[in-house]
């Protein structure tokens, strides 16, 4: 992340001591908010107050955790420190970084559940709401995209290959590092149509957090772009690790999109890759839930917790955050898209999980 050097982050390495003994090891980013983090321009009073606020304040943000990625490491107990111990050092460590970087507010993003459990405990932070990243638990017995087709009610089924055949014409490569040196611009040009579409796009990558990625992560980065007539007209990226196909970013052209259902495309190809590479769980993210509840994934909730120390920023976020859940709105809950067999199997396999030794 810090090789792509992406615009308007900070970094913070920290080693917290008690008594004189060293007790954990954290990592923060801090975010200085930009107008252009907001897409909200047919909003005229919104954005003319947005452009106050960030113009007048200069707010930034804290972010105890990974702006980009939901698995990264940011914190780890040293000597076998208890949950609770390490909880009220961790939040110690925020405040003094807080005070550090002047931040106007922090994100603590993305934690186990266990220590979200005892997060609880504290009253310093506010719970996030409605968080959740869109999963899907693949079968041990599925190895081919047939499997997936098989288990696909009716509808769902003529749907899905009515949608793979809008991209009979194009072509789907694998990109090598030496094809990603050469296509990260158009990658970028294309993850720009999708991430200026947000609501909110806090902080944005350049071209080469792509080359950073593939650099650090080897043949765990994927990345699968699609072209018509030689031209790039979608990629996506993917980590692999741990049996998890964790889908990190995509772009399209929207101009495009109707006709070759690019999106769409893109998340069965994210599902044909994750089921034969042998994956167990494929990860879609935090957007667009009801296109993935579509292809068959369920809500898994992420457990965060924020602290605004500004009224105006958290007057600021309450307005954000209430638009955001009017966006995706719920009739993603309604999308069932297997037939009634599978989920019978699903529910006992989780239960039969449950009650193994």
């Amino acid at each position: 992340c810090e090789n792509s050097r992406i615009d308007h982050m900070q970094y913070y390495y920290v080693m917290t001591y008690h008594h004189n003994q060293l007790v954990l090891c954290s990592y923060f980013q801090q975010l200085q908010l930009q107008v252009s983090h907001f897409n909200c321009q047919n909003k005229f009073m919104q954005w003319i107050s947005l452009q106050a606020v960030i113009g007048l304040l200069r707010p930034s943000l804290l972010v105890a955790g990974h702006l980009f990625r939901h698995d990264a490491f940011y914190v780890q107990p040293i000597n076998n420190t208890n949950e609770d111990d390490s909880c009220r050092h961790y939040l110690d460590t925020v405040e003094e970084i807080m005070r550090i970087s002047r931040a106007s507010g922090v994100f603590i993003k993305d934690l186990p559940a266990p220590q979200a459990k005892v997060m609880a405990r504290h009253p310093r932070f506010t719970p996030m709401e409605n968080d959740i990243n869109m999963v899907f638990n693949i079968p041990a017995s599925w190895q081919t995209m047939q499997h997936y087709e098989q288990a696909l009610k009716h509808k769902y089924l003529q749907r899905y290959k009515k949608t793979i055949r809008q991209i009979e014409t194009l072509t789907v490569k694998s990109l090598s590092p030496a094809n990603l040196e050469t296509e990260k611009e158009r990658m970028h040009e294309l993850y720009r149509q999708v991430s200026d579409r947000q609501l909110v796009s806090m902080g944005k990558i350049n071209a080469n957090f792509y080359t950073a990625m593939q650099a650090r992560l080897g043949h765990q980065y994927r990345v699968f772009a699609c072209y018509h007539e030689e031209k790039m007209m979608a990629f996506s990226t993917a980590i692999v690790h741990n049996g998890i196909y964790d889908m990190n970013y995509i772009g399209f052209d929207y101009a495009a999109n109707n006709q070759f259902s690019l999106y769409f495309n893109i998340l069965f190809h994210c599902m044909q890759e994750a089921i034969t590479n042998g994956c167990r769980q494929l990860v879609l993210g935090r957007t667009a839930l009801e296109a993935k509840a579509i292809l068959g994934c369920q809500p898994e909730p992420m457990h965060g917790y924020y602290r605004l120390r500004h009224p105006v920023v958290r007057t600021m976020f309450n307005i954000i955050s209430r638009q955001f859940n009017t966006q995706w709105g719920n009739t993603w809950q309604g999308r069932h898209p297997f037939k009634q067999r599978f989920y019978t199997e699903q529910t006992k396999t989780s239960i039969d999980h449950k009650v193994s030794p």
